[in-house]
């Protein structure tokens, strides 16, 4: 039942209101002027998948923000995706993870994606590709750096990751946001 799921606690019919923590604001700034930005522009190159992302950001980080229920907040994924925030500008892998959890990367994966729906990996991929989205709106780094920063292996690595995501380049997606 998704009153369940740990990513929308905040949404289940007896949630309470919850403020923002002023050490966090700038952050939710950022990710409700991103998605303000997609969403104004539906018919950009990616604007879809780049809405999803940035949703999917938003929901976990509203999740961290709501108070505990029993039954609503799920500890494992809380603690793979702070690892996965701590982590993901490194070269990190799912057995990495795994490992730095106690758990091997098969059941690691398996209870993850019983929980949110998804993989391990995929959590790592839409962390660094929401981080090399911000990097390519807001900076002017050529892709390797950008790839560096985000835990990529290079350059080409990214634009092949990018395009199997958003169905464009980087570059590209790049250019389209400053039209």
């Amino acid at each position: 039942m998704w009153t369940r799921h740990p990513l929308l606690a905040l949404f289940a019919p007896d949630a309470e209101s919850v403020l923002v923590p002023e050490r966090d604001r700038d952050r939710w700034s950022r990710h409700l002027a991103d998605l303000a930005a997609e969403l104004a522009a539906p018919e950009r190159l990616g604007a879809r998948e780049a809405v999803a992302s940035l949703l999917t950001r938003v929901l976990i980080d509203g999740a961290r923000l709501a108070p505990p229920r029993p039954d609503a907040r799920d500890a494992l994924v809380e603690r793979v995706f702070d690892r996965i925030e701590e982590t993901f500008r490194e070269p990190i892998s799912a057995a990495d993870v795994a490992a730095a959890l106690g758990y091997t990367p098969g059941h690691l994966t398996t209870l993850l994606r019983r929980r949110t729906g998804r993989p391990l990996l995929e959590w790592i991929t839409e962390r660094r590709l929401t981080e090399v989205r911000r990097m390519l709106r807001e900076t002017d780094l050529p892709l390797g750096v950008i790839a560096a920063r985000t835990g990529l292996r290079d350059a080409s690595y990214l634009v092949r990751r990018f395009r199997a995501r958003y169905g464009s380049t980087p570059q590209r997606w790049r250019e389209a946001q400053t039209r």
